[in-house]
């Protein structure tokens, strides 16, 4: 069985809804729903993989706090392997959303941490990556790890988010030994200084033979050392999460690069588990085979232009 792992932060989401106005500064607005969740970052993807028939492992960061047993809970629930990589205690160490629905928008709060990763026990996080075939990077880990591991052979996937700093200089080690790289229009256009997505393309390409770079709504551009190609969104499936579409479209992709497709069709495989996980409030809860993926590319193959 493929195994796919990852080194990250937890991530849980606490949603407002229903919310028929923004508040004036000092006012106190209602919502007429509430709920939380596991928010975005590899623990979806790897909760996603296992419906596919992947066998997954999360290194991350938790405490003796509420929210952390929270995510310990839901692991538990989904079966996600995990293993708590901390070496000192630490208050807080997963990210927080707050996340305000109204008729008309989605406002996000959220507290990262990623800028200030705690300790942690470099030798016990190798030894739990090793035996991997993918490994999804994290910005901040200890390049030396993601060094060994290539050398090994295992593929190494990088979505490194959003950044002020996010550069070719800042980021260059995880750039460069990244297999695969996963940037949104936004992301790119800061790496490469460039809007439109297919000059972006050109500018990654002297890093990446092979990629993609994510148009939200408008669907995801593929290049691959030969053509560049748009694949659109899947119109079928209605938006309806609320954080976690780049972590639903590496599902796909993983499970198509495992599984030997064109890329065109890796990318378009992607492409399909972003829009049927993200149709469901709680995309981890979504019934999804690879059965499923397979007639879906088969139906949507020929849109990719």
């Amino acid at each position: 069985m493929t195994i796919i792992k990852s080194v990250g932060l937890a991530e849980v989401n606490f949603i407002l809804s229903q919310v028929n106005k923004w508040p004036r500064e000092s006012e106190q607005v209602f919502a007429k729903n509430f709920h939380y969740s596991l928010g975005s970052g590899p623990q979806v993807t790897l909760i996603q993989l296992m419906c596919l028939g992947f066998k997954t492992g999360f290194a991350t960061w938790l405490s003796n706090d509420a929210i952390s047993q929270y995510c310990k809970n839901q692991y538990e629930k989904y079966g996600l392997e995990h293993i708590n990589i901390a070496t000192e205690s630490i208050e807080s160490p997963i990210n927080v959303n707050s996340i305000v629905n109204t008729a008309w928008n989605k406002t996000i709060f959220s507290y990262d941490i990623s800028d200030n990763i705690a300790k942690y026990d470099s030798q016990k996080l190798y030894n739990y990556l090793k035996d991997a075939d993918y490994v999804i990077m994290k910005i901040g880990v200890d390049p030396d790890i993601y060094r060994r591991l290539k050398i090994e052979g295992k593929i190494l996937l990088l979505d490194a988010g959003w950044s002020e700093n996010l550069s070719f200089t800042t980021f260059r080690e995880y750039i460069q030994m990244a297999h695969y790289f996963f940037p949104n229009r936004k992301e790119a256009e800061k790496l490469t200084g460039m809007t439109e997505p297919r000059d972006q393309a050109r500018i990654l390409s002297t890093y990446y033979k092979k990629g993609i770079i994510k148009l939200g709504k408008d669907g995801v551009l593929g290049y691959d050392g030969q053509d560049v190609y748009m694949v659109p969104t899947i119109r079928e499936f209605r938006h309806i999460g609320q954080t976690g579409s780049g972590d639903s479209f590496l599902t796909g992709f993983i499970y198509g690069l495992n599984n030997n497709m064109s890329f065109k069709d890796t990318v378009l495989s992607g492409a399909i588990t972003r829009g049927k996980f993200m149709s469901e409030r709680d995309i981890l809860d979504v019934d999804f085979t690879a059965n499923e993926l397979e007639s879906y590319i088969q139906r949507y193959r020929q849109t990719v232009q």
